[in-house]
């Protein structure tokens, strides 16, 4: 009975990992005594309304962009610090969350209006707002945002002469005795033993 309690709460363990990661919440915010005392329902619900309360962090950060008229440079630059280390602001790796519907949204008429130099003052929010805007269908109710996307210039190399532009007579030349590996040896006993 105890190995069967110690398993279960194994199992409530890696479910709140689990889910904790899918939903894209620290695993550590939810105490292990928690995770212990609580049943399966309980423990989901809990993890559902950090998840929602992430979502709802997003909508707040909507809602001061749209009335907080001369802050929104600010909220955009605290935007894109967020977005320097993440393609999107929720979710796992490349898929596009709720949140990033609704900001999208919410931003995408004033960066529409800002100039080339104010632009550049947000490259990871103009990188996001690229991928957003060609994966979520908006419908037409919302006008993709021309962005001008950097350039990439590589670094130039001094360039390597060619091999065959080198002195002969600059190549060290090694001679001396072979060395007859073991393998070797081998081929030339069989062809040495008679047939």
């Amino acid at each position: 009975m105890a190995a069967a309690a110690a398993d279960f709460a194994a199992s409530k363990r890696a479910m709140a990992y689990a889910l904790c990661k899918h939903l894209s919440l620290d695993p550590n915010t939810i105490s292990s005594t928690s995770i212990e005392e609580s049943d399966i329902a309980t423990l989901f619900s809990h993890i559902v309304k950090s998840s929602e309360d992430e979502v709802l962090k997003w909508v707040e950060f909507s809602s001061n962009f749209v009335g907080k008229c001369g802050e929104q440079h600010a909220l955009l630059g605290n935007l894109n610090q967020d977005l320097s280390q993440k393609s999107v602001l929720l979710g796992n790796g490349f898929k596009p969350s709720v949140a990033d519907i609704v900001v999208f949204a919410t931003i995408q008429v004033f960066v529409s209006h800002l100039g080339e130099n104010e632009l550049q003052k947000y490259p990871h929010v103009l990188r996001w707002m690229d991928y957003i805007q060609n994966i979520v269908d908006f419908g037409t109710t919302v006008q993709k945002v021309n962005l001008t996307k950097s350039v990439f210039d590589p670094p130039s190399h001094p360039k390597k002469a060619d091999k065959g532009d080198t002195d002969p007579s600059s190549k060290k030349v090694v001679s001396g005795q072979k060395n007859v590996g073991k393998s070797d040896a081998n081929v030339d006993s069989k062809k040495a033993a008679p047939e």
